[in-house]
C-alpha cells in the first residue's frame, strides 16, 4: 500500500493556488521575485520516462520568469524520512527532462531550467546531502582545483520539522495549503491527538464551509486515522468534542457528510469513504478531471479493497488503468459501448 502521505499531499499541492506559496517560500528571496507566480501552472508532463518504480508524489509546475523570457520546471517532491539518495534521485529527473527536450527540440540551444524542490517531514532533522558533489569523497586539493568542473547540481531541501508556525502560515498560500502542512510537520509527532485538533480548528471550520473543502476534509481525516492507526470511533468523538460548534449547523452537516454515523467492523463508513475521496483526489491531482465512469467504479469499491486502490491510484499511467481489476464492481460498465 502507498504512504498516506503521498495521497495528503497531492491533496495539499496538487493545484498551482495551493503549491504557489509553498515554491515561493522554498527560494531565494532574488530567484523568487524573478518568477511570475500568476503563471505557474501544472505541467502535463508526468515524467514517465523515470520509470514505474519512481517515487509517485512528485508534482510537476512550470511557471515564466518575470523580466525575461525563459521557463521554469519546478519539480515538487515530498519525503517522509531523511533519504541520501534524494539528489540523485532528482537529478535523474532533471537530465531525463532535459534529454527528452533536446530529443523533441533539436534546434533549440537552450535546454529547459528545471529545479527540485524536496519538502521533508520527517521525524529527524535533514542530514543528507544535497548537493551531488557532496556525495563524493575527494582528496585535498582536488574539489578547490576542479571546483567549475564538478558537478554542481544540488536540491532545495525544505524541512518542516523546525519551521515554527509562523513560518508554516508563510509557505501557505491557503487553508487547505495550511492544514496540509500542519498535517504533515505534526500528525506523527503528535502526543496529544485532541490538542492537535484544537489547533488547526478554524482551518476545519473555514474548509467546511467551502464546495469542496468537504474533499479535502475527507483527506486529511484519512491521513490521521492511517498515521496515528486511530479508531474510527475515537476519531468520532474526537470531531464531536472539539470541532463541531452546535450553533454552526453548516459545519455539523458537513462533518456528518463526510464521517457518516456508523461503525463498521471498527472502521467509520466517514473512513472508508474518506479513502474513496483519497483515490479521486490523487487522480484528480494527476490527470485533471477523471472519466465518470472511474468515480462511479471507485465508489462502489468494497472497502476491503480501496486500500490497494489508494495505492495504484498514484502510478497508474491513465486513469482508465484502476479499472482493470475493478470492472466487475461495476455491472454497468459491460452495457456502455
Amino acid at each position: 500500500m502507498g504512504h498516506p502521505h503521498d495521497s495528503l499531499f497531492f491533496a495539499a499541492f496538487g493545484r498551482p493556488e495551493d503549491a504557489a506559496g509553498l515554491l515561493r517560500a522554498a527560494l531565494p528571496r532574488e530567484a523568487a521575485e524573478a518568477v511570475d507566480w500568476t503563471t505557474l501552472e501544472r505541467a502535463a508532463d508526468t515524467l514517465k520516462e523515470v520509470g514505474k518504480n519512481a517515487a509517485h508524489a512528485d508534482l510537476l509546475f512550470t511557471a515564466r520568469f518575470g523580466c525575461a523570457p525563459g521557463t521554469v520546471y519546478f519539480l515538487l517532491e515530498h519525503k517522509s524520512y531523511v533519504d541520501p539518495a534524494v539528489t540523485l534521485q532528482c537529478l535523474r529527473y532533471v537530465v531525463r527532462m532535459q534529454a527528452r527536450h533536446r530529443r523533441e527540440h533539436p534546434q533549440d540551444p537552450d535546454l529547459p531550467t528545471v529545479l527540485p524542490v524536496v519538502i521533508h517531514h520527517g521525524p529527524r532533522r535533514w542530514n543528507a546531502p544535497i548537493r551531488l558533489a557532496d556525495m563524493t569523497r575527494l582528496p585535498p586539493g582536488f574539489r578547490e582545483g576542479l571546483d567549475e568542473q564538478l558537478l554542481a547540481f544540488g536540491v532545495l531541501v525544505d524541512d518542516l520539522g523546525i519551521r515554527t508556525d509562523a513560518e508554516i502560515a508563510l509557505r501557505a498560500a491557503n487553508d487547505r495549503a495550511h492544514l496540509g502542512l500542519r498535517a504533515l510537520r505534526d500528525v506523527r509527532v503528535t502526543a496529544d491527538v485532541p490538542a492537535l485538533f484544537r489547533g488547526v480548528r478554524d482551518f476545519l471550520h473555514r474548509l467546511a464551509a467551502t464546495v469542496d473543502g468537504a474533499e479535502f476534509i475527507s483527506a486529511f481525516f484519512l491521513y490521521v486515522t492511517q498515521v496515528l492507526d486511530l479508531p474510527g470511533e475515537e476519531l468520532r468523538a474526537i470531531i464531536r468534542t472539539e470541532l463541531r460548534p452546535p450553533q454552526e449547523s453548516h459545519m455539523a452537516s458537513t462533518y456528518d457528510q463526510i464521517f457518516g454515523s456508523g461503525v463498521s467492523a471498527g472502521i467509520s463508513q466517514g473512513v472508508v469513504r474518506g479513502q474513496i475521496e483519497s483515490v479521486l483526489i490523487t487522480l484528480r491531482a494527476r490527470f485533471g478531471e477523471i472519466p465518470a465512469r472511474v468515480e462511479r467504479v471507485v465508489g462502489a469499491t468494497p472497502p476491503a479493497r480501496l486500500a490497494d486502490l489508494v495505492a495504484r491510484a498514484a502510478v497508474v499511467d491513465r486513469p482508465e488503468d484502476l479499472l482493470t481489476d475493478e470492472g466487475e464492481n461495476d455491472p454497468r460498465q459491460k452495457q456502455e459501448p
